[in-house]
Formats: C-alpha cells, structure tokens, sequence
C-alpha cells in the first residue's frame, strides 16, 4: 500500500517517510547508546558523552515536532491550505 502511495504520488514521499525515518534514528540512537554503555559502563561518568547524547535526542525530537507546529500554524491559515 505505501508502495502504490508513492507511485500515485511522489511528491508525498517527504511527507510520508520523514516521520518513520526519524522514528527509526530515535530507536537507533537509542540502541547504539545501550550497546556502548553496556561495553563501556564508564561513559556514564562522561560529560562529554552526555552532552552528546542528549544533543542527538534533542535534534531528533526537534525533527519529530515540526511536523505538528506547521500544521497548527497553517490552521488558522486559509491561504496555505492544502488542496488534497
């Protein structure tokens, strides 16, 4: 189904991967910091590590919720209204 989605309509691509790309980084990220404080226990102790981290975690979610902004933006818009 998302296949033929993407076939019909191209431009929708962006619109329809965007979200399950950055879910999918959000986990990965999440398991790459699980694997690397299971090997390394001492990154915990880390500042460096830390801060690293929670820039990841924060640039992500920052993705996450545009998405949801514009669209509360573009609501009380009628000019930018999408014609679907």
């Amino acid at each position: 189904m998302l296949i033929q989605l993407l076939m019909n309509h191209p431009e929708a691509g962006a619109e329809i991967l965007r979200p399950l790309l950055t879910i999918t980084a959000i986990f990965l990220l999440k398991y790459g910091v699980g694997v690397e404080l299971a090997m390394q226990p001492g990154l915990r102790l880390d500042p460096l590590f830390a801060l690293s981290m929670a820039a990841g975690y924060s640039a992500l979610t920052g993705l996450f919720s545009v998405r949801p902004v514009a669209l509360w933006l573009m609501a009380g818009r009628p000019d930018r209204a999408l014609n679907g």
